[in-house]
C-alpha cells in the first residue's frame, strides 16, 4: 500500500476543529463584498475630532475675540465641541462679541456637524432599512440640503442686519443648535414659527425620511410605498408634538402664578388674558425641547413642574439619521412596543428577508435589545456626568445640574440662565456632549453590521 501524501494544511499539528479555514486554503463560507462606504465612515469619525481640535486651536486665536478677551483653553474646548456636536448652550461671552472669522469658524464647526450626523447616520440607515438608494445619493442630497438652507437663510429675511446672520441663523435652526449671531429669534416672530422651527423639525427627522417625502411629493415613490421606519418617525414626531402640546397647556394652567396672575384677579380672567400665551408657550417647547434648543423662551419663566417635563421631551429627542440628539423617538417606540407585543403574546413573525436565518418566531426582536442596551448607555451616562458636575460645580442646584446634564447629554442646548461655569464643569459639559453625539451614531452602525431584518432603525 503507497504512503498517503503529507498534510498540505499549514496547521498540521492542531486538530481539525481548531484549525483556521481561512489559513488553510478551505474557506468554506462566502466572502462578504468589500463595503466601501462603511469603510469611509470609519474615516469620517477621527476626522469630525481633527476638526473639533482645528475648531479649538482657531478659537484661540487673535482674530477671533478683541484684546484682552481671548477665549481660555475651558471656553475654547467647550465652544468647539458645543457648536460641532449641534448642542448650542449659552455662553457669558455670547457670539455676536466675536470678530466676523470667531463667527465663521463656529458657521463651519455647525455645517461640519450638521453634514457628519447626516451622512454616517444615513448610511447606517439605509444598509438597515435594506433601501435601493445609492451612497452617493445620501452625500449629495445631504450637501445639497445643507446648501439650500444656507441660501434661503442668506436672502429669507427674518429681522437679521446682514447675510451672514441669516445664514449662521438658518443653518443652527436646521443642525438643531442654539446658537445664533445677530438678533435671537423672538416667540412672536412669523419667521420663527414658519421658517426656524420648521427648519429644525425637518432636520430633526432624518436624511432618509427627508428622502423618501421628497420622493413622494415628486411622485417618485407612492404615499402607500413609505417605509415602515419613515411611518414610525412621522408619526411618533407628529404624536409627540400633540402630547407636549397637552401636557404644556396643562401644567400651565395649573400654575398660573408662573405666567403672571395678578392677586385681585380672578382664574378665568386671567386664562382669558394668557391663552394665546399658554398656548405659544406650550406649543414652542414641545417642539424646541426635543432637540432644537433655540433660544426663543427663558426656561426660568416656565412653571416649574414644566421644566421638568422639559426635561422628559429632551431625553425623547428626535429621530436617527438626523440633526436632533436625545434617545430619539425609534428607540422610544421599541421600548414601548416589544414589550406590548411579548405581554400579549405576539410573536415578531419572521422577515422575507432571504439573509435571516430560518427559525421559529421570537417574541421580542432584536431592535428591541439594540434599543434596551442604548438606553441603559444614556442612563448610565446621565448618573455618572450627573456625579461628576455637581462635585465640580457644588454651587448650582441638583434640579438645575439635572436639567443641564439632560441637555447635553440630548444635544439640545437648553439650561434655565445662561452658563456660568468655568474649568473642570465645562470640560465635563463637552465631554457629556460628544457622548451624546457620537454614541447614538455608533449603535446605528452597529445596528447596521449585526441586524439584517430590522424594519426600524434605532439609535
Amino acid at each position: 500500500m503507497p504512503p498517503s501524501p503529507p498534510d498540505p494544511s499549514p496547521l498540521p499539528s492542531l486538530p481539525l476543529e481548531y484549525r483556521n479555514p481561512v489559513l488553510a486554503g478551505r474557506d468554506p463560507s462566502p466572502r462578504r463584498p468589500v463595503d466601501a462606504a462603511a469603510e469611509v465612515v470609519r474615516w469620517l469619525f477621527p476626522i469630525y475630532i481633527f476638526i473639533i481640535l482645528i475648531g479649538f486651536f482657531l478659537l484661540r486665536a487673535d482674530s477671533v475675540m478683541p484684546a484682552g478677551n481671548h477665549l481660555t483653553h475651558d471656553r475654547a474646548v467647550f465652544q468647539a465641541v458645543n457648536a460641532a456636536t449641534l448642542t448650542g448652550f449659552q455662553l457669558s461671552i455670547h457670539p455676536t462679541e466675536y470678530f466676523t472669522p470667531g463667527k465663521v469658524i463656529l458657521l463651519c464647526l455647525i455645517i461640519a456637524g450638521t453634514l457628519f450626523s447626516l451622512i454616517v447616520g444615513g448610511l447606517a440607515v439605509k444598509r438597515i432599512l435594506r433601501l435601493e438608494w445609492s451612497d452617493w445619493r445620501l452625500v449629495s442630497a445631504a450637501i445639497m440640503l445643507e446648501i439650500f438652507v444656507l441660501i434661503a437663510g442668506m436672502f429669507g429675511g427674518g429681522g437679521n442686519t446682514g447675510l451672514l446672520e441669516g445664514a449662521f441663523q438658518s443653518a443652527a435652526a436646521f443642525a438643531n443648535c442654539g446658537l445664533y449671531i445677530g438678533v435671537p429669534p423672538s416667540a412672536a416672530s412669523a419667521y420663527t414659527h414658519l421658517f426656524l422651527i420648521p427648519l429644525s423639525v425637518l432636520g430633526g427627522l432624518g436624511l432618509t425620511v427627508i428622502l423618501e417625502i421628497g420622493d413622494t411629493l415628486t411622485r417618485r415613490r407612492p404615499l402607500a410605498l413609505l417605509s415602515i421606519h419613515a411611518r414610525r418617525v412621522l408619526t411618533m414626531t407628529a404624536g409627540l408634538y400633540l402630547i407636549g402640546m397637552a401636557m404644556g397647556v396643562l401644567l400651565q394652567l395649573l400654575d398660573m402664578n408662573a405666567l403672571g396672575l395678578h392677586k385681585d384677579e380672578s382664574y378665568f380672567h386671567a386664562l382669558g388674558r394668557l391663552w394665546p400665551l399658554i398656548l405659544s408657550n406650550a406649543s414652542i417647547t414641545s417642539l424646541n425641547a426635543r432637540s432644537a434648543g433655540l433660544n426663543i423662551l427663558p426656561i426660568y419663566g416656565l412653571p416649574r413642574s414644566m421644566t421638568f417635563f422639559t426635561m422628559l421631551l429632551m431625553f425623547i429627542g428626535a429621530s436617527p439619521a438626523g440633526t436632533g440628539g436625545g434617545l430619539k423617538t425609534t428607540t422610544l417606540h421599541q421600548l414601548l412596543s416589544a414589550p406590548r407585543r411579548a405581554l400579549r403574546a405576539l410573536p415578531f413573525l419572521p422577515s422575507s428577508d432571504p439573509l435571516r436565518p430560518a427559525g421559529p418566531p421570537s417574541p421580542l426582536a432584536r431592535p428591541f435589545g439594540i434599543a434596551a442596551t442604548w438606553l441603559g448607555l444614556y442612563l448610565g451616562a446621565l448618573l455618572l456626568f450627573q456625579m461628576l458636575l455637581l462635585r465640580a460645580a457644588p454651587q448650582v442646584p441638583g434640579d438645575r445640574m439635572l436639567f443641564i446634564t439632560v441637555s447635553a447629554l440630548s444635544n439640545v442646548g437648553l439650561s434655565h440662565d445662561i452658563l456660568s461655569m468655568t474649568g473642570a464643569s465645562l470640560y465635563l459639559l463637552a465631554a457629556a456632549m460628544f457622548f451624546g453625539r457620537i454614541t447614538p451614531l455608533l449603535i446605528l452602525w452597529w445596528m447596521a453590521d449585526s441586524t439584517k431584518d430590522a424594519d426600524v432603525a434605532v439609535g
